[in-house]
């Protein structure tokens, strides 16, 4: 009786296994014709894919030929239908490994010309053809190199920066990388990195980057015929607070198109009074103590005549110039302000709303403007809780300045004023804003 059972047990294992093994015959190869890469003036290196439908493959490679009259419809385009069977009968047929990489490099092409290609494998059951792909050799042109605008930071002092050889160009790409610097022209900054030759992508974890600096990386691509360098990918690590090395007062900071700017008002306060061209509202005494003690100090910061706001600007920063100014509003402004309109002395349609932090506004900025007021040359302190007046330096004409507006209550825009042409004299005491060098 065990020997009868186990003999059905054998019989009913063995049908298992033949039922299995017919579900999965072999079959002819899938074959998929590539896009070639490293298309140069009189090369390229054609590409397939070609899984084995089970079986061993036995022989794989391509069909190629130029594009013909006999190929073209009336329009002067390739007719793919015809093309798939003229180049199976009249194609250059070259074969590649049965292993590794489907490629194969063909050369001795004619430069900006369109060519037909079609990928092939067999394997013990037959042959299989993919789709018929066309394309043009390239012109004597240095190579195309692109850099993509995102990267992944890692911390404050690294990033993985990607890019690509999308076009080698007239002759073949020998080297490949990034470069990268403070300089904005890649044919100054030291810093490179080599990530191999050729078509394709690449990319680097670049290292040891600094606070607060500004970095240019460039994707470069050399051949024969010159070196390409893509657009930049500008990258710029910023804390979110400043420390004042001087007094030890932090001040939040954002960047704001590129621009690194500290978004409260300016409280250094070396010294205070008429004489120093110092003040804070409404604080009449001669005691930087007392000064800082005050609701307006903590609130609003510390009012400036123009030398002085320029003069005591932490190291490395520098007051906001009118250019600075008008770059902000634009951003503000949700496209309203043109660069034209910028330029206005008038109330603009910059959205002083996006950058105000009092009377109801939104803030979404988060650049924190308040109505400091100002201080009439030693005289009288005026518009607190109204107004605000930020300094906005004039380059090349440090005794006269550009300076800014805005009102409370219903008023939204901005007033772009020139001090010396609306009778502001340099005297008078303002908020100050400082931008990143």
């Amino acid at each position: 009786m065990k020997k009868i059972v186990l003999l059905l047990l054998s019989v009913m294992l063995l049908a298992g296994c033949t039922k299995k093994t017919d579900l999965n015959p072999v079959v002819t190869p899938a074959v998929v014709t590539k896009y070639p890469i490293n298309v140069t003036s009189t090369s390229a290196e054609l590409v397939g894919d070609s899984p084995s439908g089970g079986g061993n493959i036995l022989s794989r490679g391509f069909l190629w030929m130029y594009k013909t009259d006999a190929v073209t419809d009336p329009d002067g385009d390739v007719s793919m239908s015809i093309a798939d069977s003229i180049i199976i009968k009249q194609g250059t047929k070259v074969e590649s490994d049965v292993k590794g990489d489907f490629l194969k490099e063909i050369t001795g092409l004619t430069g900006d010309t369109v060519l037909l290609v079609k990928a092939y494998a067999t394997n013990e059951k037959g042959i299989t053809y993919g789709e018929t792909v066309s394309f043009r050799t390239s012109k004597m042109v240095a190579p195309t190199v692109i850099i993509s605008q995102d990267y992944e930071n890692f911390g404050d002092s690294a990033v993985m920066a990607s890019a690509e050889v999308t076009a080698v160009g007239g002759e073949k790409v020998t080297e490949r990388g990034l470069i990268w610097g403070r300089d904005e022209n890649p044919a100054f900054n030291s810093n490179k990195m080599t990530l191999g030759a050729g078509q394709g992508k690449f990319s680097f974890k670049i290292p040891d980057l600094e606070l607060f600096v500004k970095y240019y990386v460039h994707a470069y691509a050399v051949s024969a015929l010159g070196t390409s360098y893509s657009e930049p990918l500008i990258v710029l690590f910023i804390p979110p607070t400043f420390t004042d090395a001087r007094d030890g007062e932090v001040y939040t900071v954002k960047q704001y198109g590129g621009v690194i700017w500290m978004t409260q008002n300016f409280r250094h306060l070396p010294d205070i009074g008429n004489a120093a061209g110092i003040w804070v509202q409404e604080y009449t005494g001669s005691s930087v103590a007392e000064a800082k003690a005050t609701a307006e100090y903590k609130t609003y910061g510390a009012l400036y005549n123009l030398q002085q706001a320029i003069d005591l600007a932490p190291e490395g920063w520098h007051l906001a110039t009118d250019e600075e100014w008008k770059k902000l509003e634009i951003i503000s402004s949700n496209g309203s302000l043109t660069v034209e309109g910028a330029n206005a002395f008038e109330w603009r349609p910059a959205n002083a709303r996006r950058l105000k932090a009092w009377d109801g506004a939104t803030n979404d900025l988060q650049f924190n403007l308040l109505p400091g007021g100002k201080q009439w040359c030693g005289g009288a302190f005026q518009e607190l809780g109204v107004w605000s007046h930020y300094w906005a330096a004039k380059v090349g004409h440090p005794y006269d300045s550009f300076f800014r507006r805005m009102l409370a209550g219903w008023d939204n825009g901005i007033f772009r004023q020139d001090s010396n042409v609306d009778g502001y004299p340099t005297c008078v005491g303002m908020s100050a804003r400082y931008v990143k060098d």
